[in-house]
């Protein structure tokens, strides 16, 4: 098994079989989790963007209720230069270096890849994630240090499973043959294009079937890292009055489709994600109903106990999927925009529509996600493709009303050189 002790901790709240995220990479699929806004919305949708001041975080509401709030994340996306430390009390990360970044000398000497005399690149700790062990590590010591009069709220944003996958021993081997080794085995092909309009280099069966089984072990090394901290946090009887949420801010694709990585097309490899609520008053529970990260924010305030002014009108309280009420599932919007190329789609009763963009060039796919799961025979032009069409163009609209007004912000040689790294 890839997840043991998650698996076992998942029969104590409810677990979403058919969780979906707004977007298929970091920034504007999180920015969705904090905010409850859909990308268009929220305005983080492409590298340079950074979350707008006056979108309203969870952390920011929940800090005005009287919380204590800390973020630890080892993605560079994910930090206060990109709008993240919206509402947070401390926030754990790997601050770009002021020399490398901050003085024409650090930048020269960063884009030459100066080698120290240990023949280690300078500052290249800096672009390497400190792994789930340390972040759930600092996370329960600043649990521990904030003391007991207050409630807290702590967002953990681990790297693993993802690129590059490079798990640590002891699971490195557990899965894949330890015999086949080496930095250029544990990394896809790079592509960086657009499904359906360009496809990245198959791969021998046996090198994917390698690629998978590191991200397994990837998979492994977190589930054991995040166990770590609900045993102290269940040792110092502070998980029964903890809401605890474990979801993923998107998957990864291996070619199913022709692409690698993520970020490059919303078909469900990317899409559907792990989604797992533990809370009190929260019966066990499997909800196969589909569900959508904007969802998180209503709910968590819900169980909280804390009700703000407005909250934004994209998500709904899960209470009733939870407690098998027969509600009927709203449509699932995504979206994702890099540059000249995008894609948008939706997911309703069963059935999904994509539409990706290229210039001028546009492709639209439709899948019975009932009879063709995994989205391998796109259906010609079944009857009801109008109406996601129409669901599409409203969910578009909506967005934009709301929608926000983001800046824009450089890309430092040391944050590009992290995040080609981890695939941008």
């Amino acid at each position: 098994k890839t997840s043991p002790n998650f698996d076992r901790l998942a029969a104590e709240g409810a677990l979403f079989t058919q969780a979906r995220v707004a977007s298929t990479w970091t920034k504007p699929s999180t920015a969705t989790i904090l905010t409850g806004l859909p990308p268009t919305a929220h305005g983080a949708i492409e590298h340079r963007q950074i979350l707008p001041d006056a979108a309203v975080t969870l952390a920011e509401v929940l800090r005005s209720a009287g919380y204590d709030t800390a973020a630890f994340s080892d993605n560079p996306f994910v930090s206060p230069e990109f709008g993240f430390g919206q509402g947070f009390d401390d926030y754990d990360y790997q601050q770009p270096s002021v020399f490398v970044n901050g003085t024409l000398l650090g930048k020269a000497l960063w884009t030459l890849r100066v080698v120290s005399l240990g023949g280690r690149l300078v500052g290249d700790n800096l672009a390497a994630d400190r792994g789930s062990p340390e972040l759930c590590r600092r996370a329960l010591d600043w649990i521990d240090d904030r003391g007991a009069d207050r409630p807290w709220f702590a967002y953990v944003h681990a790297m693993e499973p993802h690129l590059p996958y490079d798990p640590p021993v002891p699971y490195r081997g557990t899965f894949s043959d330890p015999e086949y080794d080496g930095p250029d085995l544990d990394r896809p092909p790079p592509f960086l294009g657009f499904l359906p309009f360009e496809r990245g280099t198959a791969l021998p069966d046996d090198r994917r079937r390698h690629l998978l089984a590191r991200y397994d072990e990837e998979i492994l090394a977190w589930d054991a890292a995040f166990a770590g901290l609900i045993g102290e946090l269940r040792r110092r009887k502070l998980l029964e009055n903890t809401i605890l949420v474990v979801l993923s801010d998107h998957g990864e694709e291996f070619h199913e489709h022709g692409g690698w990585t993520h970020g490059h097309s919303l078909y469900d490899e990317l899409l559907r994600v792990p989604l797992f609520l533990r809370a009190p008053g929260v019966s066990p529970a499997v909800v196969d109903a589909p569900v959508r990260a904007a969802d998180l924010f209503p709910t968590v305030l819900s169980l909280a106990g804390v009700l703000p002014a407005e909250v934004p009108p994209f998500g709904i309280d899960l209470a009733a999927r939870i407690a098998g009420r027969g509600e009927r599932s709203p449509p699932v919007a995504a979206e994702v925009r890099i540059g000249g190329v995008g894609a948008e789609s939706v997911v309703h009763d069963g059935k999904k529509l994509v539409i990706a963009r290229r210039g001028s060039s546009t492709v639209v796919e439709c899948f019975d996600l009932v009879a063709d799961p995994r989205e391998r025979n796109p259906l010609a032009d079944p009857p009801w493709r109008p109406v996601l069409e129409r669901l599409i163009e409203a969910a578009r609209a909506a967005a934009s009303l709301h929608a926000l007004e983001a800046s824009e912000r450089e890309i430092s040689p040391q944050e590009a050189d992290a995040l080609k790294g981890l695939g941008y």
